[in-house]
């Protein structure tokens, strides 16, 4: 089974390069790793990428999110695809846990991992994305049950029904209501990705300069009821 890995990143990165780090610490091996640069490319990505043999591809300022994970995945010619936020970070198994799930389940066509939030400066802030292993098709009628940085998928069905879809914030939970349609979505009960919170995210609802403070727990429930995710 072949795997790439799908990192998209625009200027300013300054977790690049733990994210890519924990690539490439996985116990099983990516086949490749794709990044998309959205925009212009910086000395400081350029030294992180430069530090492993990355497949590096860009995107014009003008490309929608949807667009610039599209090179990507198009670019790729792999059974399976697996997709990190550039400041995220996976635990050294979490490749290894999903793909055994595919192995075990063949008509599996995403798999996601569990995920524990953390701050800017790597604090672990308590909590993390919960989501019931049951009925996920219903879920994804109400809301997103998986963390995009968690997941992988099957590239051919991904590219049949049309990759990627332009929405605002969305991208994502479309294209698994169309794999959905096709084979069988799962989520890991391990956590293996820590998912950060921060000013300036760009997808999702960005945080803002009074969301800084996420040391306390109450200050995390309030940012969780206001809806804030990637």
């Amino acid at each position: 089974m072949s795997l790439d890995v799908l990192i998209p990143v625009r200027s300013p990165a300054p977790w690049l390069s733990l994210a890519v780090e924990s690539v490439y610490a996985q116990s099983r091996k990516p086949n490749n790793v794709i990044v998309v640069v959205h925009g212009q490319i910086d000395q400081e990505m350029c030294d992180v990428l430069g530090r492993h043999e990355i497949r590096v591809l860009n995107a014009p300022e003008s490309y929608s999110f949807d667009e610039v994970l599209n090179i990507g995945l198009r670019d790729s010619d792999a059974d399976f695809i697996a997709r990190i936020d550039s400041d995220d970070i996976w635990s050294d198994t979490h490749l290894a846990r999903l793909l055994r799930v595919f192995e075990e389940n063949p008509d599996t066509v995403l798999v996601s991992g569990r995920a524990t939030y953390i701050n800017e400066i790597g604090v672990m802030l308590g909590l993390g994305v919960r989501t019931s292993t049951k009925h996920l098709n219903l879920q994804l009628l109400f809301r997103n049950p998986f963390v995009h940085s968690a997941v992988v998928f099957r590239r051919d069905p991904a590219v049949e029904v049309g990759g990627y879809s332009r929405c605002v914030a969305a991208e994502d939970l479309l294209l698994w209501l169309e794999l959905a349609r096709v084979g069988r979505l799962a989520i890991s009960e391990k956590t293996t990705i820590k998912y950060r919170l921060h000013i300036g995210q760009t997808s999702g609802s960005p945080m803002s300069a009074d969301d800084k403070n996420l040391f306390s727990k109450p200050e995390f429930d309030s940012l969780k009821r206001r809806g804030y995710r990637k």
